[in-house]
């Protein structure tokens, strides 16, 4: 069963944003024609949209989360549950032929690839609804 990210008072999502002396420095090397985006000058913010942020597989802080007043990271489960798979979906594989758990690392990798089940869903049944649809063809003259 799906358990989605639910804001609480606990746990806010954060995000990045960029301080208001990197968006001067950005201004600044787009007057000389360079599109220049410092990556470190960044903050920790929390969101204020009740939205989590996307689950990525490449290095970026966008996969914390504020939990009262300590920052963590999400837990492979969490990511599990914001892509719509069960808890458990990824947690042993079989190699080799034998059973084996699968690391956090490649269970946090399989999430940040993965495309969330019911955005598949919904699009899977705006297409057979579109093709399901009665054709209105007339009879040629």
């Amino acid at each position: 069963m799906r358990q989605p990210f639910v804001k609480t008072k606990e746990a806010t999502a954060l995000t990045e944003r960029r301080t208001d002396e990197a968006k001067q420095l950005r201004k600044e090397m787009r007057k000389i024609g360079k599109d220049f985006s410092p990556r470190r000058m960044k903050e920790l913010v929390p969101r204020d949209d009740e939205v989590m942020n996307t689950i990525t597989t490449g290095q970026s802080k966008e996969e914390l989360i504020l939990n009262k007043t300590k920052i963590r990271r999400l837990t492979p489960v969490e990511c599990c549950r914001l892509q719509g798979f069960p808890d458990d979906w990824n947690e042993k594989g079989i190699i080799d032929g034998e059973v084996v758990e699968i690391s956090d690392t490649q269970r946090y990798k399989q999430c940040g690839n993965a495309v969330t089940v019911d955005v598949v869903q919904a699009v899977a049944e705006r297409i057979y609804a579109q093709e399901t649809k009665p054709k209105n063809i007339s009879p040629k003259p």
